[in-house]
């Protein structure tokens, strides 16, 4: 067994995904996790500000490994761990850090850092406790459809198939309105961060 698994840690990240995704064992899960443990703890730690909750979300996202191997295509672990972990601890600072106020209502705005993958870093360039009329401005700015379903799912926190369900559109179309509207506010707050950083 020692010999085997000694086998299994000279191997790459996708070859050890590949095999895991023809033969399911949990060894290959425990390969990554040692792999990778103090890197995701780092990310984790990096957002929470909290040692505790770091080791929480690390688990979290160990925990369901197994069931995202099999259910996603993953080219590139490391990016894929990164972008998971960050995105756990985004989750976690929505329930615990308190709500802020847009058009008078409390709306919850750790969403704007929600990124689909690892290389934007708008949430290290915008406070946005200090962008709040900008990001009201952007959200008008938004396709109707786009609108409706950016703030129906991070603001209202409804899920995908309840929008699907009241708005009576395909799901598939449901997903796009959001990432799209998600990379439109990232687009347009950015653009106000560069000419607000050009006048100064």
């Amino acid at each position: 067994m020692f010999l085997k698994r000694k086998n299994i840690s000279s191997l790459s990240d996708q070859e050890i995904i590949e095999k895991f995704n023809i033969k399911p064992d949990h060894q290959y899960i425990s390969i990554l996790y040692d792999r990778y443990i103090d890197k995701a703890y780092g990310v984790a730690l990096k957002y929470l500000k909290n040692r505790e909750y770091a080791k929480d979300i690390v688990m979290e996202v160990y925990a369901q490994l197994e069931e995202d191997l099999a259910k996603y295509e993953i080219n590139n672990f490391s990016s894929w761990l990164y972008v998971k972990v960050k995105n756990a601890s985004l989750m976690r600072v929505r329930r615990e850090k308190p709500q802020l106020f847009v058009n008078g209502e409390k709306k919850d705005l750790a969403f704007m850092e929600l990124s689909d993958n690892g290389h934007h870093d708008i949430e290290e360039k915008i406070r946005l406790e200090d962008n709040l009329e900008q990001l009201k401005l952007c959200i008008e700015k938004l396709k109707a459809e786009q609108k409706t379903c950016v703030e129906m799912f991070f603001l209202q926190e409804k899920s995908y198939s309840l929008i699907e369900k009241e708005l009576k559109i395909k799901l598939k179309k449901v997903k796009s309105y959001i990432q799209n509207g998600k990379r439109n506010l990232k687009i347009c707050m950015e653009t106000a961060l560069r000419s607000k950083n050009h006048a100064h």
